[in-house]
């Protein structure tokens, strides 16, 4: 009788385990779909953000390149008034 006993406890054991592990499973399979929709939500607002000229990367460049042409011809002024 004992012998049947702990068989039938160790076999619910068994099935426990195995019902801990599928629920574990399923768990981090809602967290991975949480966490898609997350990154894709993400990536729509950054796309978003960037169709703004004033954080488009091409807009940049452009300012940076016309900065770069304003301070070389400031320079050019300000040497010129030196060497007078």
């Amino acid at each position: 009788m004992v012998r049947t006993a702990s068989r039938v406890c160790l076999h619910l054991t068994k099935e426990t385990q195995a019902a801990q592990q599928t629920q574990g499973i399923q768990t981090l399979l809602e967290a991975e779909k949480d966490a898609a929709k997350i990154v894709q939500q993400a990536r729509q607002c950054s796309s978003w953000f960037r169709s703004f000229p004033a954080h488009n990367g091409e807009m940049r460049s452009v300012d940076r390149v016309q900065r770069l042409k304003d301070a070389r011809s400031e320079a050019q002024k300000e040497i010129e008034e030196y060497n007078k």
